[in-house]
């Protein structure tokens, strides 16, 4: 598994924007995403711009493409524990502080899950924080895609 990113494409809770350009590049460069659906505009544009000669852009939803799952240990939570009966889960809030901020501090960690096989994804705690393989950065950097903010993990 290479090396995973944080990305941000002007990105809202849940969901990642992008244009159509940067869709269908994505897509000619073999990317694995799941596109939710198209953005609708509603007016009136502030900027004065016709709302009709806009471009077509798409969102990516987060709950679907989570193929990150959190290694609790490895990030430093010390007695993790899931209620059955609602999934919520709980720690060690003073013993996980304590490992979170020694020094070196573990960082966070998850597994990516390869049979997924998506390039830009989530992981099961965090479906608003999207990551990516270096097949997106290598595609936006051949295409020249913009508004693209890449954020090391570490």
């Amino acid at each position: 598994m290479d090396r995973v990113q944080r990305v941000a494409l002007d990105g809202v809770p849940q969901k990642v924007i992008y244009k159509y350009d940067s869709a269908r590049h994505m897509q000619e460069c073999g990317l694995q995403l799941r596109i939710g659906g198209r953005v609708e505009f509603v007016g009136p544009n502030e900027t004065g711009l016709s709302l009709n000669d806009a471009p077509e852009y798409f969102w990516a939803d987060g709950n679907p493409s989570r193929a990150g799952q959190m290694d609790f240990d490895g990030s430093g939570y010390v007695e993790v524990r899931f209620r059955p009966d609602c999934g919520v889960r709980s720690n060690d809030i003073s013993r996980t502080y304590d490992r979170q901020h020694a020094d070196p501090a573990p960082g966070q960690i998850f597994d990516y899950d390869d049979s997924s096989s998506l390039d830009l994804f989530t992981q099961d705690l965090a479906p608003t924080a999207f990551f990516r393989t270096s097949r997106v950065y290598d595609c936006a950097r051949r295409h020249k895609l913009t508004n693209i903010e890449f954020r090391s993990t570490e």
